[in-house]
């Protein structure tokens, strides 16, 4: 009995301890799309927790059905850098402080014009992201970029 409540208490100090924060979602837009805006941030707001769990799932991470161990900051923004690999919406990793976090970055003029592909790129970038917190820091930017692309096409949702 006294393992089962130490195997219990352990579980949960534990499960509570790897998944603290929520995906934050910026909610000030100040660029040429406010109609767009709109209706990708209330789709978003509906897809971000549905697609960490079930991206989790598919590569045997559980532990985000209550959120990221470290920070993820979805916003919206006009445009993408050159060189990502979907311009719709893409994941940036970030240092705050001495805290590993992340953005995922949901570009409005691309979103406008592809309104069908939305829902598959926002999950493969949900994909990288959950991979990233999951290494994360310095980790996730030695692990080479196709074994990312593997695993989430490996793992498709």
């Amino acid at each position: 009995m006294r393992w089962f409540l130490s195997a219990a208490i352990l579980f949960t100090f534990c499960s509570s301890a790897l998944a603290r924060y929520p995906a934050a979602l910026v909610k000030e837009y100040s660029g040429r799309h406010q109609e767009e805006f709109i209706v990708q941030f209330d789709r978003v707001r509906l897809l971000v927790r549905q697609a960490a769990v079930e991206a989790s799932a598919r590569l045997g991470l559980l532990q985000y059905r209550e959120g990221f161990e470290c920070p993820l900051i979805i916003r919206f923004n006009d445009g993408a850098p050159e060189g990502v690999e979907h311009a719709l919406a893409y994941v940036r990793l970030a240092q705050n402080g001495r805290q590993f976090s992340q953005e995922l970055v949901v570009n409005l003029d691309a979103a406008a014009g592809t309104p069908l592909e939305f829902d598959k790129i926002f999950y493969h970038e949900m994909t990288h992201a959950v991979l990233n917190d999951a290494i994360g820091g310095e980790a996730s930017l030695k692990i080479p970029h196709w074994v990312q692309e593997a695993l989430r096409e490996f793992y498709p949702l």
